[in-house]
């Protein structure tokens, strides 16, 4: 599902679905935290049609997805961002913000 996994881009580079799954792995390389995911593309390098050493050679490599169809970009972004489950009503949602708040906070 482009919910899930890499990021979806475009031909030119332009994230469709996962941006903030993009933002997630910059972040986490900008404050050192991302060995785990580095480590986890090189272990799973020839899966992704690459080579370890490459991943090696890479900076800060992030695994994405590049649609290569001609799509409806516009469309297919509209799409992949709409959740797959149903949403709760208003008063659902209404009912279930109840628990958090406090007397404190109605006064």
């Amino acid at each position: 599902m482009a919910t899930d996994g890499a990021p979806i881009i475009s031909p030119d580079g332009t994230v469709i679905s996962g941006n903030g799954r993009t933002l997630a792995v910059k972040r986490a390389y900008n404050i050192g935290k991302a060995e785990n995911y580095r480590q986890f593309l090189k272990n799973n390098a020839s899966r992704f049609g690459i080579s370890p050493e490459l991943v090696d050679g890479m900076n800060k490599p992030v695994l994405v997805r590049k649609l290569t169809s001609d799509i409806d970009l516009e469309e297919f972004a509209r799409q992949s961002n709409s959740s797959s489950i149903s949403a709760m009503s208003s008063t659902e949602q209404a009912q279930n913000d109840t628990r958090y708040i406090t007397p404190a906070m109605l006064q």
